[in-house]
């Protein structure tokens, strides 16, 4: 099946220049970013306590936070997860507190999940016992989560390299990874401007965009390669133009399967799957783009400023 017409011939190296210096804003603006206003860390990686819950009937979010409140367990939110207009039965509380235990009034030592779920259920109303949902981390899990989460993305795109290099050549590995790491940068930096959290769902939705954007970067450079052993004397120019065009069917079929199915699934689902959903669109659109016009245009300019500047093309036509 094909929605692009045989032949097509958009012009998208000439307009290479304007979505790199788009690129380089949007990176530096994920920068500023991370620096100022910083990730929005979830549980995972900060440590205590989350519970969601469901009451037995509607309350109000006002009258959950004030029943919280009095517990002065210190930096606690709370999120409705179902209803509308303050009023819901389900409810996600995160409270913020390292130590997984506290003091009840009596002095005594208790679990921090314990008691908020025994406060909601005295101060607010009863829940239901079979829908009710624990996570504990303590800090140093948390720390470690951290760590491990940015020693997972790291290895992922060194290992994309590594592939890439086998598969093709060198000069094809470094302008997918950079492509890939252009993908990722931007996409946390949309997660940090919309405020949502950063959590082990959204690592696994970086690694999944990671794998995403490389298939479509593969199909792109897979073309490129045939078309330069087609056309040797062919200019980088028209070669990457031609051989973009030709997969550009493809790549707008498969990016809109999966913009559609995710999109679904943000719409439809609700707490992690909406949050991996979401982290999801927002890569398979930045993956496009980079597949289209950062990988390629790594090639673009190399074949044009590096490799005469370095006397490769010389080289290379003298080996052949």
């Amino acid at each position: 099946m094909q929605i692009i017409k045989p032949g097509t011939n958009i012009d998208f190296v000439g307009k290479m220049q304007v979505a790199v210096a788009f690129s380089l804003l949007l990176i530096a603006a994920t920068a500023v970013l991370w620096f100022t206003r910083g990730p929005n860390l979830g549980i995972d990686f900060l440590g205590g306590t989350e519970v969601e819950i469901t009451f037995q009937e509607d309350v109000s979010i006002d009258k959950v936070r004030k029943a919280l409140s009095e517990l002065e367990l210190g930096a606690v939110e709370v999120k409705r997860i179902s209803g509308e207009r303050g009023v819901s039965r389900t409810y996600l509380i995160r409270v913020e507190k390292k130590e997984l235990t506290t003091k009840d009034e009596g002095g005594e030592s208790v679990d921090v999940a314990d008691l908020v779920i025994d406060t909601l259920g005295k101060k607010v109303a009863p829940y239901d016992k079979k829908m009710l949902g624990v996570s504990l981390v303590g800090p140093r899990a948390g720390a470690d989560l951290r760590r491990r989460a940015f020693v997972a993305i790291f290895f992922a795109l060194v290992l994309m390299l590594i592939y890439i290099a086998v598969r093709f050549e060198v000069l094809f590995s470094f302008g997918a990874v950079l492509a890939l790491a252009h993908d990722v940068i931007i996409t946390i930096g949309f997660l940090i401007l919309s405020g949502k959290e950063f959590n082990l769902t959204t690592i696994a939705a970086l690694l999944t965009i990671v794998g995403y954007s490389l298939n479509d970067t593969i199909v792109v450079y897979d073309r490129i390669r045939e078309n330069m052993r087609k056309y040797r004397n062919k200019p980088a120019i028209e070669l990457i133009n031609s051989s973009i065009n030709e997969t550009l069917s493809r790549t707008v079929l498969t990016s809109g399967t999966t913009l559609a199915a995710v999109t679904a699934l943000f719409i439809i689902a609700r707490g992690a799957i909406q949050d991996f959903s979401y982290a999801m669109i927002l890569g398979v659109l930045v993956g496009t783009y980079s597949s289209v016009f950062v990988a390629s245009a790594f090639i673009v300019f190399w074949r044009q400023r590096v490799a005469p500047a370095l006397g490769l093309d010389k080289k290379k036509r003298a080996r052949t």
